[in-house]
């Protein structure tokens, strides 16, 4: 947060030298040429700037205190893991920033007026002056589209959609590969250790989440060691001082002390989550969001569903991607996410949570409908139909309306239908609980 605020009041005072240094070496009377910006003389000046200088410290007040209620805001009604978000978010460091370095400007720019009664002799730094005052009108429209920009900010659209964008941009990053029909799920299983070799662990030199792992690094260590590196803490774990971080088969020696920080070097491992390196993390975020907002202090099914479609546009995206490397050698076995792991973690808390509530399971099973149209692969179908499943069990047991079921039913169909999934192994589910008349 502080970064970028501290450049812009370094880039003031620069601004102010540079602009101070024009005057100096200006020899026109501006003051007497154009009196009206500069009526008054030099006292009329220095109150003028004091007063600029003064006004920006209450304006960067009032907006580190918009900043602050909005995420005391978007925490108490959404979920605590988007305050990242807001903290890292540009436009509230622009807009510190730029108040807080147009103090420093005039306080740069204010010391070196001097009145006719100086021994130096009179000095009105006029180009100094008015950019002041341009810099001041200018932070009048700044202030103005703050506000409009934190009104903005802390509605549920606005969060949640940011919080998707981040994940899709995450995830173009990390699986650029598209899927085909014929590719199938790559997946690595650990060789059968050689007699008289062990599979010995690294374990890691600190507790915390994984953050970033260099594959790299520990896939030349495989090769110059010529053993087998099983990645056990993948992106997203937490671990602590006796989690394994990864498994070395077959090494021909013990797991000394420079290995062991070969091995570490490789792991960043910090305090929190990041979504940068983490897909399940942005998923995460727009799970909790629609947990709380299917609280029960909280009765927010909208915000719940509009968490719901965010979701099926990234597993959208998930399901056309390769998640495995398309290499994966015998020397190192990574640890990635499968399709499964994120649709598991997007649907099952909300699938619980929604027992009763007609909108949301509807809503569930749309989702599958709508991931389940670009889906090729047969095994990611069948996840979907296990959940599209869980769902109908869930509704079936939760809904006692049978114009409630009936509503669950019809989307259930036309989810089955777009799965290619025979409708004769759901029949017993949603049936109506009241005879006819």
């Amino acid at each position: 947060m502080w970064f970028i605020p501290m450049m812009l009041v370094a880039g003031a005072i620069l601004l102010a030298y540079a602009c101070l240094g024009i005057d100096d070496a200006a020899t026109a009377d501006f003051a007497r040429y154009y009196p009206q910006p500069y009526a008054g003389g030099a006292d009329s000046i220095r109150m003028m700037l004091s007063a600029i200088a003064t006004s920006m410290i209450t304006v960067s007040g009032i907006t580190f205190s918009l900043t602050i209620s909005s995420l005391a805001q978007v925490s108490g009604q959404l979920t605590a893991r988007v305050l990242r978000n807001f903290m890292s978010n540009l436009t509230n460091k622009l807009v510190l920033g730029f108040f807080v370095g147009l103090f420093a400007y005039c306080i740069v720019v204010i010391r070196t007026i001097r009145l006719k009664d100086d021994a130096a002799g009179a000095f009105i730094p006029a180009l100094s002056v008015f950019v002041a005052m341009a810099l001041a009108v200018i932070g009048i429209g700044v202030l103005i589209y703050f506000i409009h920009y934190v009104a903005l900010s802390v509605q549920a659209s606005t969060v949640v959609s940011s919080v998707a964008d981040e994940t899709l941009k995450t995830l173009k990053k990390l699986y650029p590969n598209l899927l085909s029909k014929n590719d199938q799920e790559n997946s690595a299983t650990s060789p059968p250790v050689q007699a008289g070799r062990s599979e010995q662990v690294v374990l890691p030199h600190k507790h915390g989440y994984v953050q970033l792992i260099d594959e790299q690094r520990l896939r030349q260590f495989a090769l110059d060691h010529g053993c087998v590196v099983r990645v056990d803490a993948g992106t997203g774990d937490f671990v602590t001082s006796q989690s394994p971080l990864v498994s070395l088969i077959n090494l021909d020696q013990s797991v000394s002390q420079s290995i062991s920080q070969a091995i570490n070097r490789a792991f960043s491992i910090h305090s929190t989550r990041t979504i940068d390196e983490e897909l399940a993390f942005g998923i995460r975020q727009l799970v909790d969001i629609a947990l709380k907002a299917l609280a029960p202090a909280a009765d927010d099914t909208t915000t719940a569903v509009l968490a719901l479609d965010y979701l099926s546009a990234i597993l959208v995206d998930v399901a056309q991607r390769q998640l495995q490397p398309e290499l994966v050698t015998l020397s190192f076995i990574p640890k990635h996410p499968t399709f499964a792991n994120l649709v598991n973690g997007a649907l099952d808390q909300i699938r619980d949570r929604a027992a009763g509530n007609t909108v949301v399971l509807t809503r569930l099973l749309f989702l599958l409908q709508t991931v389940a149209r670009p889906t090729t692969h047969s095994s990611r179908r069948s996840v979907l139909i296990s959940h599209a499943r869980l769902i109908a069990e869930q509704a079936d047991a939760t809904l006692h309306s049978d114009y409630q079921r009936s509503l669950v039913r019809q989307q259930l169909v036309e989810t089955l239908l777009t799965l290619d999934e025979p409708e004769k192994g759901f029949s017993h589910l949603l049936q109506p609980v009241s005879a006819p008349a």
